[in-house]
């Protein structure tokens, strides 16, 4: 009986002995979950501004879109005055000094 409690004050003191460390380990462990969340928080963030730039994407695309349909709406009424006029338009290129080349 007496070599039972004596292993059981040593189980004890081994125990007392391991709580410091337990601790330890469980503070590292809320650190851990800690910076876990931060993580989470700042990928939630991120995905927060991608979405917001595929909004402003989305709206630039469709500003172009209005802007070359006005353009051809442009061209095709420019078109139409130049073969009322009889006038051939004709790209030619310019030197450097301005006039056409060739």
């Amino acid at each position: 009986m007496l070599a039972v409690a004596e292993r059981t004050g040593e189980l004890i003191e081994q125990l007392l002995a391991a709580v410091p460390r337990l601790s330890a380990l469980l503070d590292a462990a809320e650190d851990v979950i800690a910076d876990a969340g931060a993580v989470v928080a700042r990928i939630d963030e991120t995905r927060a501004a991608a979405d917001a730039i595929l909004v402003r994407a989305g709206v630039a695309a469709t500003s172009a879109d209005a802007l070359l349909l006005a353009l051809a709406e442009a061209q095709t009424r420019l078109v139409a005055l130049l073969d009322d006029l009889g006038v051939v338009p004709r790209l030619v290129p310019n030197s450097r000094d301005g006039r056409p080349v060739g």
